[in-house]
């Protein structure tokens, strides 16, 4: 078996790869590639032990085998960072050359290709203009992303290459799915990367600039997270504008230039819900300390549940169109023009009332046409019942969006009492000078003693919790730490004081397993759906 094509170090179409269970993939076209992979579309050609079925369709990532431990680990990391996602599917046999993961096929276009007027060939496309997109798409491709990531976090992955190339958007459904996990890594164990390569300049965040060897954190994909939505609204064509060909300062002023209608606009943004500008606003703010922990206590995230809700009905008007659209498929297929051309493009519009209008004209003015009449009178009815069902569902969501937004609100405010309860002990543990005051502006090495130390940063790992059971895991091993200590790094009356501090922490846990239970049987708030 040929481990790669002829001159390209790559595999050809129609290749056959095994997996360890005995199922056979049979390559098929190139999907995409990086810098050293590619992927292909793949098909079940053999079934061997396990859940595929023949005929189903894969995509397959190749990449070369290496002996270097750097690149080894991170093919590793990608391979834990996609089981954990659940989109593993199989690692087949390696070749003498070549490793491979198999992953599901995801529908949709990059969403580079949504965006952007591209030019040239493909995988070295420049950028000639914006895509000109309607608002409602606009926003459900915004909150596609931000849902997309806000489950990433969830699982504790930092992508590390967040970028429109990375997206793949289905117009059909609405949905948006971040692939290519290359970077990606676990975002309890630290960033891996040395330096800062991915996602490339314009969507390398400032302090990066000063500074390339900032580790990876979430604040960095959150940060691309809010360019990208930027650009969606920005009047300028952001990757277009905003690429100097430059590294350093002055491109991440470039980037603020492209962008400013949107990044300083301290007025509505044309077409951009308000809650959202806020929210993006927050994201790509200039000092990574003003930036969000995570999208759940992003600023204006409390209105993120009411404008979901309403963009998961625009995803659903988006399947009822598909269903308009298969009912005048019937009709045109045996219509003459210009009837065909004027139904078709009556249908091919995202708003669904606009397309109940504009074929209740084209029946009124073609009345002979029966045909015509039945198919109209039948779409025109399922418009009109979906659309009250809506209503009733969005009043619905608004009144549930409210309540969640409340206790977002209340929920956060929660961990920031037992965040200050945990410093609050810190502080007690600041080392003295020789002169006796506190060494306020010393480094946090030498500001603290041993308790000081861990209590100050358990105080700020509850603070970046996205979910209860994260806080609940903290606090249980910030009450280990405290009892595995020797009892003389407690100082004077060690054992006391140590049972002193687990009071403090039991008591904290106390506080958030009532704010648990007062929130029952309401879906938890620190959770976004």
């Amino acid at each position: 078996m040929a481990a790669h094509g002829p001159g390209e170090g790559f595999e050809e179409e129609g290749q056959v790869i095994k997996d360890r269970n005995g199922t056979e993939f049979t390559l098929g076209k190139e999907l995409g590639h990086g810098v050293v992979g590619k992927t292909y579309r793949g098909t079940v050609s053999k079934v061997g032990k396990g859940d595929f079925k023949l005929g189903q369709e894969v995509a397959i990532k190749s990449q070369p085998l290496s002996t270097d431990p750097d690149e080894i680990a991170a093919q590793q990391r990608e391979l834990a960072a996609a089981k954990k996602e659940g989109i593993l599917l199989a690692t087949p046999n390696e070749t003498a050359e070549r490793s491979y993961m198999v992953q599901p096929i995801f529908p949709g276009v990059d969403l580079r290709s949504a965006i952007y007027q591209l030019t040239g060939e493909k995988g070295f496309e420049t950028v000639a203009g914006k895509a000109k997109l309607p608002d409602p798409e606009k926003e459900m491709i915004a909150i596609g992303i931000l849902r997309e990531y806000d489950v990433m976090q969830k699982l504790n992955i930092v992508h590390a290459d967040v970028k429109p190339d990375n997206f793949l958007y289905d117009k059909a459904s609405g949905t948006v799915k971040l692939l290519d996990l290359g970077q990606a890594f676990d975002g309890t164990q630290g960033s891996p990367h040395d330096l800062f390569a991915a996602p490339g300049v314009i969507y390398t965040p400032p302090e990066r600039h000063n500074n390339r060897e900032l580790a990876n954190s979430s604040k960095t994909d959150l940060y691309n997270i809010g360019i990208i939505i930027a650009s969606l609204y920005s009047e300028n064509c952001f990757e277009r504008d905003a690429d100097t060909g430059e590294i350093g300062e002055n491109s991440a002023v470039k980037v603020r230039e492209a962008l400013k209608d949107v990044l300083d606009s301290t007025k509505p943004v044309a077409g951009m819900p308000p809650e959202l500008l806020k929210m993006v606003q927050h994201l790509t703010a200039v000092d990574p300390a003003s930036r969000a922990q995570n999208i759940a206590l992003a600023h204006g995230a409390t209105d993120y549940h009411a404008m979901t809700s309403i963009t998961q009905s625009q995803q659903r008007a988006m399947l009822q169109i598909n269903d308009i659209k298969s009912i005048a498929d019937s009709y045109i297929k045996n219509a003459n023009e210009p009837l065909k051309s004027q139904v078709r493009a009556a249908v091919n519009q995202l708003d669904l009332t606009t397309i109940a209008n504009d074929l209740s004209k084209i029946a009124r003015e073609n009345s002979a046409d029966k045909k015509l009449k039945t198919m109209v009178s039948d779409a025109v009815k399922r418009i009109d019942k979906f659309n009250t069902q809506e209503a009733k569902a969005i009043q619905s969501t608004r009144i549930e969006a409210a309540e969640k937004s409340k206790q977002a609100q209340s929920y956060s405010q929660s961990l920031k009492n037992i965040a200050t309860t945990l410093n609050d002990v810190a502080n007690q543990h600041k080392k003295p000078s020789t002169d006796g005051t506190l060494l306020m502006s010393a480094t946090f090495a030498s500001q603290y003693d041993e308790v000081g130390k861990v209590f100050n940063y358990m105080a700020k790992t509850v603070a970046a919790q996205t979910t209860p059971e994260g806080v609940d895991r903290t606090l249980q091993m910030l009450s280990e730490q405290v009892k595995k200590m020797p009892a003389e790094t407690f100082g004077q009356g060690g054992e006391n004081k140590r049972q002193q501090l687990l009071s403090i922490v039991d008591n904290a846990s106390k506080m958030h397993a009532q704010i648990r239970q007062e929130q029952k049987p309401a879906a938890t708030p620190a959770k976004l759906r």
